[in-house]
């Protein structure tokens, strides 16, 4: 397929009226150097009025499509892929925002260098609380992003003609874009973290608990099956993940509000 030399940005949305507007005028604020935009956004079994908030917005660079496969967000980013006509993929989930300045970088050091995929740092925050900032690794390998998955979606860009083939993975439910990473890394892609920071994940603060009990079993389930490892070398790579991730809220550094926002 010949891709065309602008970025196109990937939006599952899955029943997300309330977010999706701002998520959208965050791409299309960004300034770029004589280049196009296309935001393509997925409608993933909505039963809101997602789809129309998305089409009131009325601008010509979105493009709406809908997943008709199992629901999901690798099926629903799979499908927007497909219907995307850039060169270049990036990332943002529904409830997310970019940050001013995030394409152009992106683009630039995808089209200048030889790595197939580049990522950056990223806030989180959840309601009325500061912002952290969390700076994930300056190049990432295989191992180590498998002890600590520090590559934020909502942060990552692909390069079609690098990878030119890419698509998510759909065989290990909500872990579907750690595992892609992964599996990029393993086969010798290299990734790449931009400065400055990309984007900023809003939370929610419902059941933290039992949301870490969940994400243990699922990350377990990602060694296992989605990376075949054995028992053994599965439960060091747990180790090493429940370390990094109990430091990884300590360490990370409080901010006040980014720059660039649209919320």
């Amino acid at each position: 397929m010949q891709f065309q030399e602008f970025p196109s940005v990937i939006i599952p949305a899955h029943n997300s009226s309330k977010t999706i507007r701002q998520a959208i005028l965050s791409c299309l604020g960004q300034e770029l150097s004589d280049q196009e935009l296309e935001v393509v956004v997925c409608c993933d079994h909505c039963t809101d009025d997602t789809r129309q908030v998305v089409e009131e917005i009325g601008d010509p660079r979105i493009q709406v499509v809908t997943n008709e496969g199992k629901p999901g967000a690798a099926n629903a980013r799979n499908t927007a892929i497909s219907a995307a006509k850039g060169r270049y993929l990036i990332f943002l989930d529904a409830d997310d925002e970019m940050l001013s300045g995030r394409l152009q970088s992106q683009v630039s050091l995808l089209r200048d260098s030889s790595y197939s995929l580049c990522y950056g740092p990223y806030y989180v925050t959840k309601a009325g609380e500061a912002y952290k900032l969390f700076v994930p690794k300056k190049e990432a390998r295989f191992a180590s992003a498998a002890k600590s998955m520090y590559i934020g979606c909502s942060t990552v860009a692909i390069d079609r003609k690098k990878v030119p083939d890419f698509a998510f993975r759909n065989d290990i439910p909500e872990r579907e874009d750690a595992i892609t990473w992964l599996s990029l890394l393993r086969i010798g892609h290299q990734g790449k973290s931009s400065d400055e920071p990309l984007s900023v994940y809003y939370i929610n603060t419902s059941g933290v608990s039992a949301k870490k009990t969940h994400m243990a079993k699922r990350q377990w389930t990602l060694y296992r099956k989605g990376l075949s490892f054995s028992i053994i070398r599965a439960f060091v790579y747990m180790c090493f993940w429940a370390w990094r991730g109990f430091w990884k809220y300590r360490i990370a550094r409080k901010e006040n509000s980014p720059k660039g926002l649209i919320r």
